[in-house]
């Protein structure tokens, strides 16, 4: 038997172990969190009397509700946002970024779709949104215009809410929580300016908007330049997709309990009683 006969083919190498985050990083991480959920807190504790102030109980509930439809615009995504997370969890120490970038080149189109589908059905519908929710006649307008708003920011950050799966894919929860830290500070401050400059309830809305744009079109550049996650389309495929499916069903039953349980209140409020009792 010759020598070459006698070699066996190496097995293919599975898996990396997960190399586990240190005591230090995880105490970083932890108090991250807790200082971004006491921004969030704190920011909305403080702003809320300033802006019902301002604006009035009426055009503050329209706000509100803006913010409600977005966050159910959310439930759209079908699980596939925690899947995404998943799946990159289980190959984050892989230190090629091939895997990851083939969930993300797969996903972003379906996102991309279901994004132009929301704001094409949502426009189409905002007539007839403004009446089921009591809308005053003299507020109608401004009620379209946030509508209009939230439906655009639903559309557009659909695709690109990928990226944040990466970063927690990857348990890069530092990273992650100075997103939320930085967003919960340029609303705050975005909102307090343009009010302050005597700008009303459309101009906060658009605040809102841009920030949370911007901030997912940085997370992509950051994304990329970390971890060498990029979207392109030679490397989306179908069993990938499969893959994320399979999973994304439970999710989405758990979503559409969790919107049920914390944001029907503010649907069902205004649906019955108009914007001005939303904010009562």
């Amino acid at each position: 038997m010759s020598a070459s006969a006698q070699v066996e083919e190496a097995p293919p190498p599975g898996p990396r172990p997960r190399r586990p985050l240190s005591g230090r990083s995880l105490v970083s991480a932890v108090g991250i969190n807790y200082v971004g959920v006491a921004l969030l807190a704190g920011t909305g504790f403080f702003l809320t009397p300033y802006m019902l102030h301002v604006l009035g109980r009426s055009r503050f509930g329209i706000l509100l509700l803006a913010t409600a439809i977005f966050s159910y615009g959310s439930l759209l995504d079908f699980g596939l946002g925690i899947s995404v997370m998943k799946l990159i969890a289980d190959r984050s120490d892989d230190d090629d970024p091939t895997h990851a970038r083939k969930i993300i080149s797969t996903v972003m189109p379906v996102y991309a779709a279901i994004g132009v589908a929301i704001v094409v059905v949502g426009i189409a519908a905002s007539p007839f949104v403004a009446g089921a929710f009591h809308v005053r006649p003299a507020e109608h307008q401004i009620f379209e215009d946030c509508y209009w708003i939230s439906m655009i920011g639903v559309g557009l950050t659909f695709p690109l809410s990928v990226f944040t799966a990466v970063i927690t894919g990857h348990r890069d929860f530092l990273l992650q929580n100075r997103f939320v830290i930085a967003y919960a500070l340029c609303t705050a401050l975005g909102t307090v300016i343009v009010l302050a400059l005597g700008y009303g309830v459309v101009a906060v809305a658009a605040i809102d908007f841009v920030i949370s744009v911007g901030q997912f079109a940085i997370k992509m550049l950051v994304v990329g330049r970390k971890y060498g996650v990029v979207f392109s389309p030679r490397y989306a495929e179908r069993a990938i997709l499969r893959q994320l499916l399979g999973f994304a069903g439970w999710i989405f039953v758990i979503n559409v309990a969790a919107m049920l349980i914390f944001e029907t209140d503010l649907v069902v409020v205004g649906a019955l009683l108009g914007p001005a009792a939303v904010a009562a």
